[in-house]
């Protein structure tokens, strides 16, 4: 639902907010591509300190990195990944996004 502006800096804070929101969105379509075009299998290299959240590297070696980490996996053979953003706030994503035939 689209917001009204109630004053002028209210304005420029809606359309920042659309804007961040957008670069968002390219950033997950980005990432998803790197993900998907990653070579397979994928061997994570073990993360010392879980508890920091900021890795400096590819963010698609980062993201499978953390998740191997995490869910104690030693490798993962194939990896499929999904931008749903664009779903979540009702923009072109229906027109693109098709799993199983739905």
């Amino acid at each position: 639902m689209a917001l009204n502006p109630q004053n002028a800096q209210h304005a420029i804070q809606i359309q920042a907010g659309i804007l961040g929101r957008n670069a968002g969105h390219r950033f997950e379509i980005d990432l998803t591509d790197r993900i998907n075009n990653l070579p397979m299998p994928f061997a994570p290299v073990t993360l010392q300190n879980l508890e920091n959240h900021l890795f400096i590297q590819s963010p698609e070696i980062s993201l499978l990195n953390y998740i191997c980490s995490r869910e104690k996996l030693s490798n993962i053979e194939k990896v499929t990944a999904i931008s749903t953003g664009v779903l979540a706030t009702s923009e072109d994503g229906r027109r693109w996004l098709n799993v199983n035939g739905v």
